[in-house]
């Protein structure tokens, strides 16, 4: 299952689900791209031939990503804050799959290992 052969307009609708349902939720998120103060869900919408689909992924606050990233420049993998950064970022997502199967929108794992701690939307209800 996945939204492969969806028009334009219809992961436009499946990503209006997807934000109403972590809104009512009380789910921060955003649009992808747009780190925020605090960490919240990222909804990406790729109507590309190669990989279309509607996608969230957990992201840190701006705060906690710069120190990140601090810490894997700096080759300090195994630091405490890396593994601890990976769990919140499971946690998130396991939070916003629960909302939106709730919501009927049912979402899969990638296994995309260029984009961990992400989920596909592979199905919503009907309009």
């Amino acid at each position: 299952m996945s939204l492969e052969q969806a028009s334009p307009q219809e992961l436009a609708r499946i990503a209006d689900l997807v934000s109403d349902a972590l809104t009512a939720a009380a789910v921060p998120w955003s649009y992808a791209g747009k780190p925020g103060e605090r960490e919240s869900a990222q909804l990406t919408v790729d109507d590309a031939d190669d990989g279309r689909g509607v996608y969230i992924t957990w992201e840190l606050s701006e705060r906690e990503h710069t120190a990140l990233m601090a810490l894997i420049e700096a080759g300090e993998f195994g630091d405490p804050a890396v593994l601890a950064s990976g769990r919140k970022r499971q946690e998130g997502l396991d939070r916003v799959a629960a909302v939106l199967r709730q919501a009927g929108i049912e979402t899969v794992d990638p296994e995309d290992d260029f984009n961990p701690y992400t989920l596909e939307v592979v199905s919503a209800p009907d309009a």
